[in-house]
């Protein structure tokens, strides 16, 4: 949730976010995807919010375990790949992935976990115009054995899960873009409603935050 100052908070009251790296957002309290919402979306500017220490965010760690990333995001272009939440410490062949939450630069929206093992893409391109709030959702489901990609409440793609136990220890959760050191695809558009779930959430529970948040259009 998005405040006056460059701070975002986090609902539980335990890990703010924190605005890292330049360029500084755009602004702070943008009109959010959800009708009369007091907390108010991110413009990102190109920059990364970090939301946790790396030291100190096994909270954050998915390690192929039942695991939901869910986002709001309205985008203004797909000319380069753009990452709305992400575990990712790689550069330069080292390093590793955990989960990233984002679109590809066709603008079809992603869900990869576990090193990549797991791409699961939408294999049709959404409405990106700068105009459109999309609600994009991540669910890795060992119990189903697959990790599945939702868009705007529908399941549009899974893929089966074959991979866990990987975790990135050394970089913190970041939204905005895939890491610290990798902000050229940075999300050119806005964010709002980040949540990460250490629960597979079921797909009529997603289907009704959707409908919670696209029922009543933002004012």
């Amino acid at each position: 949730e998005s405040s006056a100052a460059e701070i975002a908070e986090d609902a539980t009251g335990t890990f703010d976010g924190v605005y890292s790296s330049a360029p500084a957002p755009r602004a702070f309290s943008q009109r959010g995807s959800v009708f009369r919402d007091v907390n108010r979306a991110i413009d990102f500017g190109g920059g990364t919010m970090q939301l946790a220490d790396p030291g100190d965010n096994v909270e954050f760690h998915s390690g192929g375990t039942a695991w939901t990333v869910e986002a709001w995001c309205k985008l203004n272009n797909v000319d380069h790949a753009q990452w709305m939440v992400a575990k990712d410490d790689r550069r330069n062949g080292q390093g590793s992935l955990d989960y990233l939450l984002g679109a590809d630069a066709d603008g079809h929206f992603v869900f990869r976990t576990q090193g990549e093992a797991h791409i699961a893409r939408a294999p049709i391109a959404a409405v990106i115009d700068g105009e459109t709030w999309h609600y994009v959702v991540g669910v890795q489901d060992p119990d189903a054995g697959k990790v599945s990609l939702f868009v705007d409440g529908l399941e549009v793609v899974s893929v089966d899960l074959t991979t866990t136990g990987i975790t990135v220890e050394d970089g913190p959760l970041t939204l905005g873009s895939p890491s610290l050191i990798k902000p050229e695809q940075f999300v050119d558009g806005l964010l709002d409603e980040v949540a990460i779930y250490n629960v597979a959430l079921p797909p009529d529970q997603i289907l009704a935050h959707y409908f919670a948040g696209s029922l009543c259009p933002a004012e």
